[in-house]
């Protein structure tokens, strides 16, 4: 796993994989918070944020790349 989120950090900073890898790295965060709530830490709250932050670049990204 903490192969794929360095892999997916790099991936963000080059534009032409930013929508991918903010996807994927989006997808990582639903297992992630499973395991937030699971061990009783708290701070659940933290990786749906990251998600839906994650979220929010991939469609911006999106837009300014399909736009042009």
């Amino acid at each position: 796993v903490g192969a794929l989120e360095i892999a997916g950090a790099v991936a963000l900073l080059v534009p032409a994989t930013t929508t991918v890898a903010a996807l994927t790295l989006a997808g990582l965060m639903l297992p992630a918070t499973a395991i937030q709530y699971m061990s009783g830490e708290g701070f659940t709250w933290v990786p749906p944020l990251a998600g839906l932050a994650l979220v929010a670049l991939a469609w911006l990204r999106h837009r300014v790349y399909v736009a042009g």
